[in-house]
């Protein structure tokens, strides 16, 4: 998206020079001629760089630098002038102008320094958005999964990426909402934007508002100086409100607000700042039920629901685990310097009975401590308390099984609780597991399973 230029020049034919250079640049250019209406844009729209004229028909423009510094503290402003050059030049700097130009311009230098000031303005941005957010960027490289449920979702979030629709994300904690996010991000037009993440549950009522809107100097007691909010850090990317299903009713209407008219106001201010962002939102609630209670505005779900996905928790994906626990086990190997470690098949059996509450995040991590605690051969004994099963006493026989047959009696035993628990109605049994009913045949089928004879607690096979 082009960024934005604002020239302050009284003589109309040096104006039209000016305009047309960096419109020939690419920028989008703005013309005022006096200090008062230059100052009136700066509270209303967001520019890259200020190009000013230091003598202007109401006043002198050394007056006016410190002034545009306090509206716009990013902005930078490159001063013109024809009158005493030396003092001038030095007199602006101080007062805070990024550099300084005498006339008559030289436009290929002019064109140099405005090129840098943008650059500076750009970098500037990108260390502000790594400030608000320490997180990775990620693609959809780093997601790992081959389930149906799994990959629907994948592929809507591509398609919705290059668009600029608002998305929601929901899901469990641990679920990978965030990076689901990073990906949508980085797969965009916005992509070499910055991506600025807000915890609508962790930042207090009081202080949400200031965090995403930003607050003028003196707004409240301890606002020394302007704070630039969330909403304007993202310009030109990407906003993410996370948990916005915690967010205040009263925030919910300013956000609406917001993303309706795309236009802010900072606490303590009265003047409106132009936002170009897109906003990403996650949750680990059931918008439709809080929108239902009363928790949730029905007009904000809406709003937000430019494309609706949901990521499935693990335990609805288990055919995903092995792919999962290899990906994880081979990060955290590398991470830890640790390329020796294998995972036992009685850990295994551990990792494939448990109902990971804490989903994707929780397997991560779990994985990680066991590849530290493991000398050479992950066991029971390396896992969290909540994860081990009581071992069982295995012949040396069980104990020289393979990898790959010790999984096909785990999903065995997984398929036939499935049917009985459903009275042999693969349907049913299907969407218990996480797994489509063509999966579900193919394996029936594979390990022999008579599925309608199947009475409760009767787990024979053919």
């Amino acid at each position: 998206m082009p960024e934005h230029v604002l020239v302050v020049e009284d003589d109309d034919s040096l104006a039209f020079v000016l305009r047309e250079t960096m419109s020939v640049k690419g920028y989008e250019t703005d013309v005022v001629p006096t200090a008062a209406a230059l100052l009136e844009r700066l509270k209303t729209t967001q520019y890259d760089v200020v190009l000013l004229d230091l003598r202007l028909p109401d006043g002198d423009g050394l007056d006016v630098i410190p002034q545009c510094r306090e509206i716009a503290p990013d902005t930078p402003v490159i001063a013109m002038t024809a009158y005493g050059v030396r003092q001038s030049a030095t007199e602006a700097l101080r007062r805070g102008a990024y550099d300084f130009f005498t006339k008559p311009l030289k436009m290929a230098e002019l064109e140099v320094v405005v090129g840098r000031a943008l650059e500076r303005r750009r970098l500037q941005q990108h260390i502000a958005a790594l400030e608000a957010s320490r997180e990775p960027q990620t693609g959809f490289e780093e997601f790992v999964g081959s389930s149906q449920a799994f990959i629907r979702v994948l592929d809507a979030a591509r398609r919705v990426a290059p668009t600029d629709l608002t998305a929601l994300i929901e899901g469990e904690s641990g679920t990978g909402k965030e990076l689901l996010a990073q990906a949508i991000h980085r797969q965009s037009l916005r992509k070499d934007g910055p991506i600025v993440a807000v915890n609508c549950a962790a930042i207090p009522e009081g202080l949400l508002e200031s965090e995403l809107f930003g607050h003028e100097r003196g707004a409240f007691t301890g606002a020394v100086r302007t704070r630039v909010g969330r909403f304007e850090l993202a310009r030109l990317g990407t906003l993410f409100l996370d948990e916005i299903g915690d967010m205040p009713l009263a925030m919910q209407a300013k956000i609406l607000r917001a993303l309706e008219e795309r236009k802010i106001e900072r606490v303590g201010g009265n003047r409106r700042i132009d936002v170009d962002v897109r906003v990403i939102a996650a949750t680990n609630q059931h918008l439709t039920r809080a929108v239902d209670e009363g928790r949730f505005r029905t007009d904000l779900f809406y709003r937000l629901q430019g494309i609706h996905l949901r990521l499935p928790p693990l335990r609805q994906r288990l055919e995903d685990l092995p792919e999962l626990v290899n990906a994880f086990l081979e990060r955290a190997k590398q991470r830890l310097s640790r390329a020796t470690v294998t995972l036992g098949a009685e850990a295994l059996q551990c990792l494939w009975t448990y109902t990971w509450p804490g989903n994707v995040r929780e397997l991560r991590h779990v994985l990680e401590g066991a590849v530290l605690l493991s000398d050479a051969v992950i066991l029971p004994e390396h896992l969290p308390p909540a994860i081990q099963k009581p071992a069982a006493q295995e012949t040396a026989a069980s104990l020289a099984r393979s990898l790959d047959e010790t999984l096909e009696d785990i999903e065995r035993q997984m398929i036939l609780s499935a049917l009985q628990k459903s009275g042999g109605v693969q349907a049913r049994a299907a969407k218990h597991l996480g797994v489509t009913e063509k999966s579900l045949w193919y394996r029936i089928k594979k390990f022999g399973i008579q599925a309608r004879a199947l009475p409760p607690g009767d787990d024979s096979t053919s």
